[in-house]
């Protein structure tokens, strides 16, 4: 889950931050400059050699399973 007002939309009055949280591996939400973070990274000469990946912004909750 990423910590910004969207990510609330059509969610019930219980707190599913909080169920979230409580099974993401680094126990807290992401925030929407992690996207960023990635997208500067992928965009700098750092990145030339990366090619035809799909990289998970979701810390380690994809890896948990």
């Amino acid at each position: 889950m990423i910590a910004a007002p969207q990510a609330r939309h059509g969610l019930s009055e219980a707190d599913p931050d909080q169920i979230w949280l409580d099974e993401a591996p680094l126990g807290r939400a992401g925030m929407p400059q992690h996207f960023g973070d990635l997208v500067a990274v992928l965009a700098s000469p750092a990145a030339s050699f990366i090619t035809g990946q799909a990289i998970a912004v979701d810390g380690g909750k994809s890896r948990a399973y």
